[in-house]
């Protein structure tokens, strides 16, 4: 067993990363056509990260992809997103990190700061 974990990757980024190379471009071409970062598209087809629907729509323009490829897209980074919420899993995560820190007793109504 190793150290690490793995994540799976996502269907939106498998297809990212097909249409990019029928696209005939690297990460670092699409990122620049679609103003992203070379990480932010190797981390979405790797399965890091799901895209938002805007970061969606920029990729789909930078592809040239026409209105039924760009909903395949949608679609698919849509089904990648938690079922019960409809928000990325790394959002939740934000979310609960942000709920925790609310319960921090510096976080309370009236605590003391120390001076």
């Amino acid at each position: 067993m190793t150290g690490g974990t793995q994540q799976k990757p996502s269907q939106v980024g498998a297809t990212i990363r097909v249409m990019r190379e029928q696209a005939g471009l690297t990460q670092k071409g699409l990122a620049e056509r679609a103003s992203l970062t070379e990480r932010t598209i190797r981390n979405l087809e790797y399965g890091v990260g799901r895209p938002r629907s805007n970061t969606v729509l920029l990729l789909a323009e930078a592809l040239g992809l026409g209105a039924e490829q760009r909903q395949r897209l949608l679609d698919e980074a849509e089904a990648d997103h938690d079922p019960d919420t409809g928000k990325s899993p790394r959002g939740r995560h934000k979310r609960m990190t942000t709920m925790s820190r609310m319960f921090e007793p510096s976080a309370r109504v009236g605590a003391r700061k120390p001076m």
